[in-house]
């Protein structure tokens, strides 16, 4: 095929239609690759309008418990078991950020706050639990913080501040 040509049909489902028929700009290629054409298209879609979460759910991952979230729910299963095999070195990460270990009300971080492993009593202000729940707290309250810095207005700096300004008298 050489040039130009217009009014080329093909084929895609209804949901892969909707955003060139709505957003499509300027022209559209058809390309050969390894025996199966593609058609690449340049689309200009909108910003969406930045979405704030009303709160954060934590989830503690666990032995026993294999899914334990911040307002106590426990969740155990055959498919949360092989979840659970195929997530060890992410839980393992968590663990070693001290979220069964840190108590959620005062920060107090140390292995004496989990005397075994299902409770959690904190040795500085007294706050006992559940050690999944506490956990599940733990990170649910570090999503939120996170939220807060990647959320955040990037911040200003004068000239000076970035190294670009004349001499100070």
């Amino acid at each position: 095929m050489d040039g130009r040509l217009k009014g080329i049909r093909f084929a895609c489902s209804p949901n892969q239609l909707k955003t060139p028929v709505q957003y499509r700009k300027g022209e559209s290629d058809l390309v050969l690759r390894r025996g199966k054409w593609f058609l690449v298209a340049t689309c200009d879609i909108p910003e969406p309008e930045p979405y704030a979460p009303a709160d954060w759910i934590g989830v503690d991952r666990g032995m026993v418990n294999l899914a334990t979230t911040s307002d106590g729910s426990n969740y155990q299963g055959r498919r949360l078991g092989r979840y659970r095999r195929r997530q060890v070195r992410k839980r393992a990460e968590l663990q070693r950020k001290n979220t069964s270990q840190r108590c959620p009300r005062c920060g107090h971080t140390e292995r004496a706050n989990r005397p075994g492993r299902d409770h959690f009593h904190c040795r500085r202000c007294g706050l006992a639990g559940p050690a999944d729940v506490v956990a599940g707290v733990n990170v649910r309250d570090r999503a939120r913080s996170a939220w807060v810095f990647v959320t955040a207005p990037a911040p200003t700096l004068s000239l000076n501040q970035r190294g670009l300004g004349g001499c100070d008298p």
